[in-house]
C-alpha cells in the first residue's frame, strides 16, 4: 500500500480536527472571507466560543497546509487594542507556548485542545493582569511591534550602566552608536571602506534606565519623552541636560535596561522645540532668566520636551563583539575581545585557523606571510580563485576585516624574520603566537 502523500495528510488532519471543533466543541466552519482576515495563506478554520472569568469569548482556530506537522494556530475574535495584553500578535493570533514545543502530529485532534487549553489559561492570566512584566522581559519584540517610524541603529555600545555620552554616525540607511569614535571609525572602514573623521561625529546618550518601558510608555512625542525623564537617577538627568547643550538641534537618544533575556536597547530621536532659542558660539539654548549656559538641568530638560513635538523610535540592531560571538551569553567573550593572536604562515592550515579565530571573537589579529596564493592553493585555502595572484596575508585579513567590522586585522606580507626586525611589538606583545609555515 502506498503512503499517503502530504495533501492527504493535510486533509485527513483538518478532518478530524473538523470532528472534534465542530463535533464536540460546538465550533463552527470559517467562510473565506473570515480567514482572508488573517493573510495567512490559510486552508482552512473554525470559531470555538470559549467560557471566560469576564464572559464568552471567541476563538478561531486556523489551519493551513503545513497541517499536522505544523500545528494550528489559535486566534482571540474579541481582543483588545494592541500592546494591551502580551502574546497577542497584531491580527490577534496567539503564542500561548513556546515556538520550539514538540506535538505528535498523529492525533491532531489533542494537538488543537492543548493549544485551546493553553490558550484559554493565557488569556485568563491576561485578563487578570499577571503576564503585564513579559511586556518588560521581552521588550524588544514588542517595541518592534509597536512599529517603530525612525532610522534603524546599529550599536557598538557596551550595553550596561551606567548612564552616558556616546557617539553616533549619521547614515541615510542606519545610524551607527557607539561609546568611543575610534570604534565608529573602524568599523566603517572595515565594512564598508568608508573613511570618517571623528569630527563628523554626533553626540548621542545611552540612557540607563531600571527597567524597561511598558507599552503604554513608548514615547510618541518630546513630552513622552519628558514622562520617561521621571525615572532617571541624578547621572541620568545630567547626561541628559550635557546632551541638549552638546546637540541642540536634536536629541538622539539610546535607551537601556535589563531584562530577562539580557539588556534591551531602543532608540529615539527628539527634534528641537520651536520655542527654545540657542545663542552664542557653542549653540546652548536660552532660558530666561538665567545666565547663558547656566540653567539648571532639571529646567533646560523640562522645557526642551515640554512640547507635543513628535519623536521617531528606532530599533536597535546590536553588532558589537559581546552579542556577535554569543548573543551576550559568552561570558569569555570579553577576555578574547581584548586578546592579540598572531598567526605565521596562511596555507590550507593557517588560513582556516584565522577564520575560526575570528569567528571565535578574538579581538586582534596579526597576519604574517610573504607568499602569494597560486593556483594550486586553491583547493585547501579559504582565499578562492579570485584572489589567485594575491597576496595571502593581505587578502585574508581584507576579507576578515569585512566579515568582523568590530575586530582589529593587520597583514604582514613578509617573512616573521623582517616582522620581528622592522615591527618589534608584534610577536613580543602577542597573547599567542601560532606557527602554520609549512602547512
Amino acid at each position: 500500500m502506498p503512503e499517503p502523500t502530504l495533501e492527504q495528510l493535510n486533509d485527513s488532519a483538518i478532518a478530524r480536527l473538523d470532528a472534534e471543533l465542530v463535533g464536540r466543541l460546538n465550533g463552527v466552519r470559517l467562510s473565506s472571507e473570515q480567514l482572508d482576515v488573517y493573510k495567512r495563506n490559510l486552508k482552512t478554520g473554525w470559531r470555538v466560543p470559549i467560557a471566560f472569568s469576564d464572559g464568552e469569548r471567541q476563538l478561531d482556530v486556523l489551519a493551513d497546509g503545513t497541517v499536522p506537522f505544523g500545528p494550528p494556530k489559535i486566534a482571540l475574535v474579541d481582543r483588545p487594542a494592541a500592546l494591551t495584553w502580551p502574546h497577542l500578535e497584531p491580527d490577534g493570533v496567539l503564542c500561548p507556548i513556546p515556538t520550539q514545543a514538540s506535538f505528535d502530529f498523529r492525533r491532531p485532534e489533542h494537538v488543537v485542545q492543548e493549544l485551546l487549553f493553553s490558550s484559554t489559561k493565557l488569556i485568563e492570566d491576561n485578563i487578570s493582569g499577571q503576564t503585564q512584566r513579559d511586556f518588560q522581559s521581552e521588550f524588544h519584540s514588542y517595541w518592534i511591534q509597536a512599529k517603530p517610524d525612525g532610522k534603524p541603529f546599529r550599536s557598538l555600545l557596551t550595553p550596561r550602566a551606567p548612564s552616558r555620552k556616546a557617539y553616533a554616525w549619521l547614515g541615510e540607511q542606519f545610524n551607527l552608536v557607539a561609546d568611543r569614535p575610534r570604534n565608529i571609525v573602524s568599523w566603517m572602514a572595515n565594512l564598508f571602506a568608508k573613511s570618517i573623521k571623528e569630527s563628523d561625529l554626533t553626540p548621542v546618550a545611552l540612557l540607563w534606565l531600571a527597567e524597561p518601558l511598558f507599552p503604554h510608555e513608548y514615547p510618541y512625542s518630546a513630552r513622552d519623552v519628558y514622562a520617561i525623564t521621571k525615572k532617571f537617577d541624578e547621572p541620568t538627568f545630567r547626561v541628559l541636560s550635557q546632551l541638549i547643550s552638546l546637540s541642540p538641534r536634536k536629541l538622539i537618544l539610546v535607551l537601556c535596561a535589563p531584562t530577562d533575556n539580557g539588556p534591551a536597547l531602543a532608540g529615539i530621536t527628539v527634534p528641537a522645540p520651536g520655542g527654545l532659542k540657542f545663542e552664542g558660539d557653542a549653540r546652548l539654548p536660552r532660558i530666561p532668566g538665567f545666565r547663558l549656559g547656566h540653567a539648571p538641568p532639571s529646567l533646560l530638560i523640562e522645557r526642551y520636551l515640554g512640547e507635543s513635538t513628535p519623536t521617531s523610535r528606532s530599533i536597535v540592531e546590536r553588532v558589537d563583539a559581546a552579542w556577535i560571538h554569543g548573543r551576550g551569553c559568552d561570558h569569555d567573550q570579553p577576555e578574547l575581545a581584548r586578546s592579540r593572536i598572531v598567526i605565521v604562515g596562511y596555507g590550507s592550515l593557517g588560513g582556516h585557523v584565522a577564520q575560526l579565530l575570528a569567528q571565535a571573537g578574538i579581538g586582534k589579529l596579526d597576519l604574517v606571510d610573504p607568499q602569494i596564493l597560486e593556483w594550486a592553493n586553491v583547493g585547501r585555502h579559504p582565499l578562492g580563485a579570485n584572489h589567485v595572484g594575491d597576496r595571502k596575508a593581505s587578502s585574508l585579513a581584507a576579507i576578515l576585516r569585512q566579515s568582523f567590522p568590530h575586530s582589529a586585522f593587520n597583514a604582514y606580507d613578509v617573512t616573521w624574520q623582517q616582522v620581528d626586525r622592522d615591527h618589534t611589538d608584534v610577536l613580543r606583545t602577542a597573547s599567542v603566537i601560532l606557527n602554520a609555515t609549512g602547512a
